[in-house]
């Protein structure tokens, strides 16, 4: 009836409306192909459009059918064409932008995660007004459903939506790539169904929790009401939780880390910034890299990606707890396909082939995750780099690493680059524990690992530099580098890299040699660095010049705040330079000092730095052996009195003498 209307309307203004044509009986062809019958079938387009649940009562079983096949064909034609669209946009714009003049808009860095989650907030936000509007329209016209939920024309209206997101996103993919990258053919193939499947995306998650929500309203029983704003409520609230876990370090001012994997959900911000934000995050190829067929580029991704960690603990975080309402609402409202089904069936299912599946799975994905973690390197997203070495659980697996280590074609090229792999390391097959362990180690740090240890590597310069080139963009905030035979060109590379690095937190230095060079370089690093809290330098053969570089940087900048210096030939010039570098600096918390050459005149300088210093709570020094040491020496006796009259006034201040 509503079409006749609507012909009418346009007849009127002298319009006709376009015939539809049949289309392909998907579901028909399927199952006569499974009993040998090969004939094409087509569906004609419904009768009725927008039918109410009361209209629908009234179809036969092979009208509802029917109609069920034609929208499932229609889904499938339009996911095809925007597939196909935004292919054309990603591989052909790349090309123009390589040989055209256009490069506005040209990007030195991928997303930085509070980008992305802002623009995560927003996409979500977005789906959820989108989704409320469209059940409450449903609800106020009577086309609500317990079988399922929404019309197939609001269906359709929510996946034509998503695509338009995605080709948004493609197009912004292009203007932002540099001039010379490309894309993967495949890559918008794979990043459209993680957006656009159902079942699968988180998008489709928040509109059946939207649509429970809305059963539950509709419900006359007032009990079935507050469930209903009970499930709206967790949905915002978990959401809410994976939001708070990405924007912040630590949600709770004690020994409570979300980065460290200890916080329940603490990955799952990446399922979300995957599904909304999935084209947008495709990293480019790296020159030489193979693209892969149909299996490796498209099927084994998108299969890999359902099968994480991370996506496991995204399904049980959202859905338990959903799951516990839907048994609820089945035991007061009765039976209900949608709620049955989408609230209970698959997310079990989902669930199960996460724990059945990820390691088989993931051992024949190798090569797309291996190229998949390049390109992530490449670009420096250490977003996504970070995500897909948690989620692939590469840290601690030797044998994975190994197998994956071929396929790292950017990590291979800066290796040999900075002269690390050498010409016997160049067979990836007859890496010993150590060298692949060292690999391993370094991968971490391009990784984005929050904390990474190095130590003990014997990497040397040229394993230094690896990792300096790792500095400029990962998100690592703690890098142990102790015992590695790292001289003076490692300690500058790394120098150079701290000039643009503002994540790193810690540094370990330890039991190297980069003397007075690389401490000067060092300290140069720290002016622009902004970040490093901790730094030990211990037994590195610094003298006094050391000494004088990294105290002209204390008494400039103010984010270290632990020093370690011990070790070391530092004379009385340079305990002098740091002394006075104590009178204006007010971060510095802890400084040590102990096994050094300085004598009283460095001591008393240090006594007269120390009652002009408010912050500093520990100095280290050498009791037994030092040149302090004696019948009541005059360092010795004026440190004992700065110590007493800064606990006098109040200080929180100790000299420990070791």
């Amino acid at each position: 009836m509503k079409i006749q209307q609507l012909s009418l309307i346009c007849a009127a203004f002298g319009l006709s409306l376009p015939e539809i044509p049949d289309l392909p009986d998907v579901v028909e062809i399927v199952e006569n192909a499974i009993h040998g019958n090969f004939t094409a079938q087509t569906v004609e387009e419904p009768k009725e459009f927008l039918p109410t649940i009361a209209e629908i009562r009234t179809m036969t079983d092979q009208e509802r059918g029917d109609r069920f096949h034609w929208f499932l064909c229609v889904f499938l034609l339009v996911f095809l064409c925007v597939v196909i669209s935004g292919t054309v946009i990603m591989v052909v714009g790349a090309e123009f932008k390589a040989f055209g003049s256009y490069q506005a808009l040209d990007r030195t860095a991928p997303l930085s995660k509070g980008a992305q989650l802002r623009l995560v907030m927003l996409s979500f936000g977005g789906t959820v007004l989108l989704s409320f509007a469209a059940c409450l329209w449903s609800l106020q016209t009577g086309r609500l459903s317990k079988t399922f939920g929404l019309a197939w024309e609001v269906y359709l209206l929510l996946f034509c939506c998503a695509a338009a997101s995605l080709l948004i996103q493609a197009v912004l993919a292009v203007a932002w790539l540099n001039r010379g990258d490309r894309f993967d053919a495949t890559a918008f193939a794979v990043a459209s169904f993680s957006s656009m499947a159902p079942f699968l995306s988180d998008q489709s998650d928040t509109l059946k929790d939207v649509i429970f929500g809305w059963l539950c309203l509709q419900s006359q029983q007032f009990s079935m009401k507050i469930l209903g704003v009970l499930s709206w409520s967790y949905l915002l609230a978990s959401h809410a939780w994976f939001f708070y876990l990405a924007r912040y370090s630590r949600p709770f001012p004690y020994e409570f880390d979300p980065n460290s994997g200890d916080a329940p959900g603490a990955n799952c911000f990446n399922e979300l910034a995957t599904s909304h934000l999935s084209v947008l995050l495709i990293a480019p190829k790296v020159p030489g890299e193979w693209s892969g067929g149909c299996w490796e580029g498209i099927i084994l991704p998108t299969i890999y990606k359902q099968v994480t960690k991370s996506k496991r603990h995204h399904l049980l975080i959202e859905n338990v707890p959903q799951a516990l309402m839907s048994v609820l609402f089945l035991a007061v409202e009765g039976g209900s396909f949608f709620v049955a089904a989408l609230n209970l069936v698959i997310p079990g299912v989902q669930v199960a082939l996460t724990f059945s599946l990820f390691k088989p799975v993931r051992a024949a994905a190798i090569p797309a995750l291996g190229k998949r973690l390049s390109r992530a390197m490449k670009s420096g997203n250490t977003v996504a780099a970070k995500a897909l070495w948690e989620e692939a659980e590469i840290e601690g697996d030797r044998q994975l690493f190994a197998e994956i280590l071929p396929h790292l074609t950017f990590f291979l090229e800066v290796t040999k680059h900075c002269g690390f792999m050498s010409e016997e390391l160049k067979d990836l097959d007859m890496l010993s524990h150590e060298e692949l362990d060292a690999l391993q180690c370094m991968a971490a740090v391009f990784a984005g690992k929050t904390e990474c240890g190095l130590d003990h590597r014997k990497i040397g310069d040229s394993g230094a530099k690896v990792v300096a080139e790792a500095l400029k963009t990962t998100t690592t905030e703690e890098l142990v580098l102790n015992n590695n035979d790292i001289g003076e060109q490692g300690a500058e590379a790394l120098a150079e890299s701290l000039k643009s690095n503002k994540r790193l937190k810690g540094l370990w230095l330890e039991n190297n040699h980069i003397g007075d060079r690389g401490a000067e370089a060092l300290a140069e690093g720290l002016k622009s660095n902004g970040s490093l809290g901790w730094l030990e330098l211990q037994n590195n053969n610094i003298g006094d010049r050391g000494a004088e570089a990294l105290a002209e940087t204390l008494a400039s900048t103010g984010s270290l705040g632990w020093l370690e210096l011990e070790d070391n030939d530092i004379g009385d010039r340079g305990a002098e330079a740091l002394a006075e570098s104590l009178k204006s600096n007010g971060s510095l918390r802890w400084l040590f000092l102990n096994s050094n050459n300085f004598g009283d005149c460095g001591a008393e300088a240090l006594a007269a730095g120390l009652l002009q210093n408010r912050s500093l709570w520990r100095l280290s020094l050498s009791e037994f052996g030092s040149n302090l040491w004696g019948p009541w020496p005059p360092g010795f006796q004026a440190l004992e009195e700065a110590e007493k009259i800064k606990q006098e006034r109040g200080d929180d201040f100790e000299i420990w003498w070791m």
